[in-house]
């Protein structure tokens, strides 16, 4: 029985040494974070990049027509955008959003494609332009038809649209906050693009220009412009559908009117300040900066109200530093933008510095370098995303329109089949991440570009 006493009391002893141990180091841990830091240079530099962006005045705010773009064909897109632009922009500042207030309320959303003929096209043309593509946009005077005659209010919604000589979007500080609907501007894209193969039947081939020409122009003005990811993938994917369903549009105009016929906006490089990824990865931190204030964490424990996870929250929170993660985060996304504002002949190790630099802040986070901040450097590891993809994406742009443009240029010259392949060997116009010559695939017909995409992604085709 002594024996069994004297066990119980080392174990005693032991599991309270142990215990007082962790108190006293957990304490220790809550004294070294007992104070947060002040907004870092970086912190500061990124607030002052947002809050000095170009103003524009709302009648020229083509976000704020989109945002209401889903209204019914009777209502006014921007009279709705306006209220629901307002109804955000106040949110954020009142730090709370509460969808039930949304102007557009639950109204139902606006169905498009009734027809299966509009279906088939949405699914052949909408993503990739393959042979299916091409069938399907040769015989697509019946889709247009349906289409007009089921949404005939469509396409003059969206060249209203792109009339807009604007783009400036409020960075949505919740995560419940509604996306614009692009889905819907897309389907108007695509009807525009039916419209304009209209009018080069016609013969209206200044049309034809003047159409495409506002459609590239407005799409660029997002893309130069977008203060979130999503808006700018949305641009970047409705400026490479431009070029490779334009050049659909252009393959209908006879060769000795094809240049003519080429927007002027074909010829100009896609610029630096259009591939840049600054204002959206300065919108990815006010965005993070916005959760981290109102306290949504990027951990599981955090949205659970069970009494653990309530006390391992109580634990949690002196060991976490707000405005230290956020500068930490600043840091990280400032140096990711400068990885990515290489020119494109270095954009290939660019992307692979970015890659370098997000694997290599996610690893240091595990195990944190200091007792301070132990939370907030775990949540920064996790936030490391590569960025890398995305604007691999974009800056395929330019690959993309010096293919559109060497098609259009090549069929002016109307030269044989068995010449093509030299032709695009000798042109001046060439991929701009190596300088190589573009691919030719007589087969297929198709000059092709092998961009930086990752995966299947990365061969973009342009039919001669």
């Amino acid at each position: 029985m002594d024996v069994t006493r004297k066990i119980l009391k080392v174990i005693g002893w032991t599991v309270a040494v142990i215990v007082g141990l962790g108190v006293a180091v957990y304490l220790i841990a809550v004294a070294i974070n007992w104070r947060d830091q002040e907004p870092s240079a970086a912190a500061i530099q990124i607030v002052s990049l947002y809050r000095d962006r170009p103003a524009l005045a709302d009648e020229a705010n083509a976000f704020i027509y989109v945002m209401g773009f889903s209204v019914a064909p009777h209502e006014s897109p921007y009279r709705m955008g306006l209220r629901r632009t307002r109804w955000l922009e106040e949110s954020n500042r009142q730090g709370h959003l509460d969808p039930k207030r949304d102007p557009l309320g639950k109204r139902p959303s606006l169905r498009l494609g009734r027809f299966h003929s509009i279906n088939d096209f949405n699914t052949a043309c909408r993503t990739e332009v393959e042979a299916a593509c091409i069938t399907a946009f040769q015989s697509s005077d019946d889709v247009f038809r349906q289409w007009q005659a089921s949404e005939s209010w469509l396409l003059p919604r969206y060249r209203e649209l792109i009339h807009y000589r604007g783009w400036r979007e409020p960075v949505p500080f919740h995560l419940t906050a509604p996306l614009p609907p692009f889905g819907l501007v897309v389907d108007s894209q695509m009807l525009m693009f039916l419209d304009a193969r209209v009018l080069a039947e016609r013969g209206d081939y200044s049309g034809v220009r003047d159409l495409l020409e506002e459609d590239l122009a407005f799409w660029r003005r997002v893309l130069e412009s977008s203060d979130t990811l999503i808006s700018k993938m949305v641009a970047t994917n409705s400026i490479k559908r431009h070029f490779e369903l334009g050049n659909l549009v252009l393959r209908q105009i006879p060769p000795e009117h094809a240049l003519s016929v080429m927007p002027a906006g074909w010829g100009i490089p896609i610029s630096d300040s259009e591939r840049s990824m600054r204002r959206c990865l300065v919108g990815e931190w006010l965005f993070t900066s916005a959760s981290i204030r109102n306290g949504v964490l990027a951990l599981d424990v955090p949205h659970s109200d069970s009494p653990i996870s309530r006390a391992a929250r109580g634990l949690m929170a002196p060991l976490y530093r707000r405005q230290d993660s956020m500068n930490r985060y600043a840091a990280y996304l400032l140096e990711t933008n400068r990885l990515l504002s290489a020119p494109l002949d270095q954009y290939e190790n660019a992307v692979s510095k970015a890659a370098a630099l997000a694997k290599r802040t996610a690893e240091d986070a595990l195990p944190p370098h200091s007792a301070y901040n132990i939370v907030g450097q775990l949540l920064t590891g996790m936030g490391a995303n590569d960025f890398g993809p995305y604007a691999r994406r974009v800056n395929d742009l330019e690959g993309i329109r010096r293919a559109a443009v060497l098609a259009a240029t090549l069929r002016s010259a109307n030269l044989a089949v068995t010449e093509i392949a030299g032709a695009v060997s000798a042109s001046a116009l060439r991929e701009p991440y190596h300088n190589k010559p573009f691919e030719w695939d007589e087969k297929e017909g198709v000059i092709t570009f092998r961009g930086l995409e990752l995966s299947e992604r990365s061969v973009h085709r342009v039919y001669y």
